[in-house]
């Protein structure tokens, strides 16, 4: 016979209910106590649901795009990738009127501009019209299978490269203004992070160096023909010029990542930073549409005299210039040192370069990146380039 404390609920509810309370219909006292614990825990369903309805519904984001004199178009698919906005290229392009074209064989995405067809591929750094590169701060990327631009594409290269002036308006201005303070802190939080050292000069000429082997995981960086992915091309040349270092100068040589997995930007520059290093290092590889370009290209900081950072440019300049004369020596193609907005390149006053140590589109720098023995030589002349601006360094130092 059952209890007469017993009284039956919805099964729904029985997470709510203390272990051990049977349940089966009946007395006034069952349904007394069942409606006294009820709205005991009344408060904290109701503030469980209230989280899972917070977390469970989507984020909303959206933009405007048009051409100056012209309807704004509304882009309400807008996606956050390490504070970044994404928008998906083919709708942007077609909102703004411009025909493009995505070739999977050659995983290359295509704009018909007046001046010309401007290419870019997923993960690469450069845009390509007629004959000539363009940097973008961050690299188109694929998200939820769509290849994504940011929107840095379409208030800066865009406008660059058709020379009209187009519109672009964010409607989320309080997500937005939140992502703007982020970012705002990050680069001051990289200003103040990628210091460089002071010199001692009764040490060595080069104590420790940072490597950042770009991309990795998820992000495959650029993708060669023969499907060859960047980032691991990457972290084989960096892993040969950390082994040359410790063999022959025994220092230690960070790397941003040891495998194949994805390091957020920040988390890239905090290993530098712990490192305390003398310099950094960015390993990259790249794409073109003509199979014929090749070579290595060196990238620092883009600065300017009134912004205060000339020291700080002079130093990347030097650690570059002495990079392009070591690998030239041994007989590779250099092209002349450039200045880009690039994001790994980070801020600060610790001498950087980035090094695009290829053309994954050519078949010969293909080969040499494959070729252990090759990239063996390439490591060698990064390394004796990198103890030559170190030398340079601290004589200057001690002229002082």
């Amino acid at each position: 016979m059952p209890c007469r404390f017993c009284f039956r609920i919805d099964p729904a509810l029985t997470p709510f209910i203390p272990h051990g309370i049977n349940v089966e219909p009946t007395s006034t006292r069952g349904q007394n106590l069942f409606r006294n614990l009820f709205m005991q825990r009344f408060p904290f369903i109701l503030s469980s649901l209230l989280i899972c309805f917070v977390l469970c519904s989507p984020l909303q984001a959206a933009v405007e795009v048009s051409w100056q004199g012209k309807p704004p178009v509304l882009i309400d698919e807008v996606y956050q990738q390490q504070g970044v906005s994404y928008l998906a290229a083919d709708e942007v392009f077609r909102s703004l009127g411009l025909k493009a074209h995505w070739d999977s064989v050659k995983h290359l995405y295509s704009l018909q501009l007046s001046s010309g067809k401007a290419s870019f591929y997923p993960g690469g750094r450069f845009l390509y019209l007629n004959g000539r590169s363009v940097a973008m701060e961050h690299p188109a990327r694929f998200i939820d299978e769509k290849l994504r631009i940011p929107e840095s594409f379409l208030t800066g290269v865009l406008p660059q490269l058709t020379q009209r002036l187009l519109v672009y308006r964010n409607l989320d201005p309080v997500r937005y203004a939140a992502d703007s303070k982020e970012e705002a802190g990050l680069d001051r939080l990289f200003s103040l992070l990628l210091r460089q050292k002071r010199l001692d000069s009764h040490g060595p000429a080069l104590s420790a160096v940072a490597i950042d082997p770009g991309h990795g995981g998820a992000d495959p960086g650029v993708i060669a023909l023969d499907g060859s992915k960047e980032k691991e091309l990457n972290l084989q040349l960096a892993e040969e010029v950390k082994r040359r270092l410790r063999m022959q100068l025994g220092i230690p040589v960070y790397l941003t990542r040891d495998g194949d997995y994805l390091v957020e930007q920040h988390e890239r520059f905090a290993t530098t930073t712990r490192s305390g290093a003398d310099l950094y290092l960015v390993i990259h590889s790249q794409i073109s549409p003509s199979a014929e370009k090749q070579g290595i290209m060196l990238f620092i900081r883009q600065r300017s005299v009134s912004e205060g950072n000339q020291g700080e440019r002079d130093e990347s300049l030097q650690l570059a210039g002495a990079l392009r004369e070591s690998l030239m020596q041994d007989g590779w193609h250099v092209d002349p040192v450039r200045a880009a907005p690039l994001l790994p390149l980070g801020q600060g006053n610790l001498p950087t370069v980035l090094m695009e140590v290829g053309f994954l589109s050519n078949r010969q720098d293909l080969q040499t990146l494959h070729d252990p023995t090759e990239q063996a030589r390439l490591a060698k002349g990064i390394e004796t380039g990198l103890v030559e601006y170190a030398k340079r360094k601290k004589q200057q130092e001690s002229l002082r």
